[in-house]
């Protein structure tokens, strides 16, 4: 009777869904940007010219179940996720399988606030809480105008989104980083919301860029065994750190022509795996790791835990 239990269809099996298909971390809206930041390596990669993913094809990731071992996702990647046409309707898509959503947002257009509500999660990227520092990072943004719309998405957003206001130390920001962070704490004081958190990372991309040193580090990444992010055009990659992969193999697959479980059993995917449990042949991205992060999908794990702490009462630190 043990054993019916488990074949029964009817039964969802969590652990044949984290088995059968990946937690998928990132589903790219677009690839396109209002921004020129310096420190982003959005377009000063190999080009990919600007493109939206397909509400059908959105459709089809949804209609396929192939979230069902995903708790939260986040609607971005290389590029500014309110620039889709229809951002709005491709929120709507998503969380109708009854995931958590969210994205990473410049705010730069205030139009798109309302839909924004809708989410989760909104992580709004502003660098550094100074004028001069966050108008070298993040040109040609103003920061008096980022302010008014954090202001006015704070004051309309849903008590049960969690909102981030995200610093990010750089060599432009480093300058004015220390220093503008009591300015920061004072100004999230100041929106009096408890649901809104301010947030510290380190410099995501440092390596890519080659702001940092390779580290030779032979420590195994969890990330093939665990997690993928699908491009706006249906590309599979391992990891948000994967911009393109067309330079290093690093396409797992295309959910255009072929379903995510074949993929997620691929000989590229085993291929990747071996090659981080061995530490050996691995791709210069890989190599170049920022911050030697060994289980890149953790970040968006921790944004679910955050959204669920929030909701139930505890202070999200």
């Amino acid at each position: 009777m043990g054993d019916q239990f488990f074949l029964d269809p009817n039964t969802v099996d969590f652990m044949r869904d984290l088995t059968e298909v990946p937690y998928i971390s990132k589903i790219e809206l677009t690839t396109d940007c209002q921004l020129k930041c310096p420190g982003c390596p959005t377009g000063l990669l190999k080009p990919t010219g600007k493109s939206d993913m397909p509400l059908a094809l959105l459709k089809k990731i949804v209609d396929n179940n192939w979230l069902r071992a995903t708790p939260y996702v986040e609607l971005m990647m290389s590029g500014e996720a309110t620039l889709h046409k229809h951002f709005s309707e491709a929120i709507d898509i998503v969380k109708s399988s009854g995931v958590m959503v969210g994205v990473s947002t410049n705010l730069v257009d205030r139009h798109k606030i309302p839909a924004l509500c809708k989410l989760d999660s909104i992580t709004v990227s502003m660098d550094v809480f100074d004028e001069e520092g966050y108008e070298l990072s993040r040109p040609p943004m103003k920061f008096d105008r980022l302010i008014e719309n954090i202001k006015e998405l704070v004051s309309v957003a849903n008590e049960n989104t969690v909102i981030y206001l995200q610093l990010l130390r750089t060599p432009i920001t480093e300058p004015y980083f220390d220093f503008s962070i009591e300015k920061a704490r004072d100004f999230v004081c100041s929106l009096g919301k408890r649901n809104v958190v301010l947030r510290y990372v380190s410099d995501c991309f440092g390596e890519v860029m080659g702001r940092g040193e390779m580290i030779l580090d032979n420590t195994q990444c969890l990330t093939p065994s665990t997690a993928v992010v699908i491009k706006s055009t249906g590309t599979v990659n391992p990891c948000g750190y994967c911009f393109t992969g067309e330079e290093e193999g690093l396409i797992l697959g295309d959910i255009n022509t072929d379903t995510l479980e074949n993929i997620w059993v691929g000989d590229i995917v085993k291929s990747l795996r071996l090659k981080h449990r061995l530490g050996q042949n691995l791709p210069q991205r890989c190599m170049k790791c920022a911050g030697r992060n060994r289980n890149n999908h953790l970040f968006q794990s921790s944004i679910t835990v955050d959204i669920l702490r929030h909701r139930s009462g505890i202070t999200i630190k």
